[in-house]
């Protein structure tokens, strides 16, 4: 018997067919410079046929002070937040370890892990006044330094360059630590070591009451974003201060307020960039 093929659809010539030379071209980058490696560059890098590339490491260690800690009843919780938040960038952290507030412990500690890591992070240990541990200890020994940054929270956050690599001082209180971790420390690498960090994603939400700020100072404030009636709200959450653990997790993004701003009004459009996912209103 005979067999027929039925043509149901019209389809144009190479329709569905890809072409030699269609996907990539000679001269496409696959990955460049300070890109993060991410599953598709792995892919395409194998399809590519190419089995090894030079990569650079990233490694950080995270030294946190103070006495309280030789008490087994503190925790250093803040050490999470900030292995995490690293992680997330690309860091492998390689250790974390315990100062005493002593100026000569912090410094050799910062010695003996700079070497073999990227950088180091110091948490806690750092005040405007004459009890800087980590100023004491680290001004002697930086090439550069900065002392202070006119930012809340986090306004202790300093930057010592020490053998060419980067040492930064941060709050050992976890929302003043995300403060300097997403505005003084992402910046920081990303033109240090060329590194092409993802861009968090940034809405505009209407503000549904008032949010102040010191004049003079960059404000980091901690939002919780929603929807209602098909718009997007930000309510503030600034309760608890730089130690407020509530305000990151109940929250789900920030907004910076630029220094010569003494705050926004209720009802305002304000620019959230995005750490977590957008809920209906409870």
């Amino acid at each position: 018997s005979e067999s027929y093929i039925e043509i149901t659809t019209t389809i144009g010539k190479y329709e569905n067919v890809s072409l030699p030379g269609e996907e990539l071209k000679e001269g496409d980058i696959i990955i460049g410079e300070g890109d993060i490696i991410r599953p598709w560059h792995v892919s395409t890098l194998y399809v590519s046929e190419y089995e090894k590339i030079l990569v650079k490491k990233l490694t950080a260690s995270i030294i946190y002070t103070g006495d309280e800690f030789n008490n087994t009843t503190l925790k250093p919780y803040t050490n999470y937040l900030v292995k995490g938040w690293l992680e997330e960038h690309g860091f492998t952290i390689d250790k974390i370890v315990h100062s005493k507030d002593d100026s000569s412990e912090v410094k050799n500690k910062v010695l003996e892990l700079l070497g073999n890591h990227t950088f180091v992070i110091v948490l806690g240990g750092s005040s405007k006044g004459d009890y800087d541990t980590v100023f004491n200890g680290l001004q002697g020994i930086s090439e550069k330094y900065v002392r202070g940054i006119r930012m809340k929270p986090g306004k202790t956050t300093s930057i010592y360059v020490i053998d060419g690599k980067p040492v930064v001082s941060i709050s050992g209180l976890p929302a003043a630590a995300l403060s300097s971790l997403e505005l003084i420390v992402r910046p920081l690498l990303s033109r240090w070591l060329k590194l092409k960090f993802s861009p968090l994603p940034r809405v505009k939400a209407i503000l549904n009451r008032r949010v102040t700020s010191k004049l003079g100072y960059v404000s980091f404030t901690r939002v919780r974003v929603f929807w209602k009636d098909n718009k997007l709200y930000a309510e503030p959450l600034v309760g608890g201060g730089s130690g407020s653990l509530r305000s990151l997790v109940l929250g789900n993004g920030y907004i910076v307020i630029p220094e010569e701003d003494e705050g926004y009004d209720k009802g305002e459009v304000v620019e959230v960039v995005l750490y977590g996912s957008i809920k209906e209103d409870l």
